[in-house]
């Protein structure tokens, strides 16, 4: 699953988190926060760990505070983020991203 982020120009992207459930713990759920430049090349800004095949089921959250080139320039770049389900026994419920220093 990929979703498009609008994001304020000049803020700094300080972490994001996703919400998932995972009903039988059979598949592993991994996010990650992209830059997307003007070819098409997308930069890895950040990825949670993955949940792993044998994680507890119910609801978690991953998140990660570790973002590279954190500062949003919309002229230059797109942004997204996704989320790999691996099994139908997963879902996302949403994604968050936190920033700082704009409107």
């Amino acid at each position: 699953m990929t979703c498009a982020l609008h994001l304020p120009d000049g803020a700094t992207v300080s972490d994001f988190a996703a919400d998932v459930y995972d009903v039988w713990a059979s598949g592993e759920i991994s996010c990650s926060v992209q830059r997307i430049d003007s070819t098409g090349t997308a930069s890895q800004m950040g990825s949670t760990p993955g949940t792993g095949v044998v994680a507890t089921p119910g609801w978690t959250t991953l998140a990660d505070d570790s973002i590279v080139d954190p500062v949003i320039d919309n002229l230059q770049y797109a942004y997204s983020a996704s989320c790999t389900l691996e099994s139908s026994s997963l879902w996302l419920a949403k994604v968050s991203v936190g920033y700082v220093g704009a409107p």
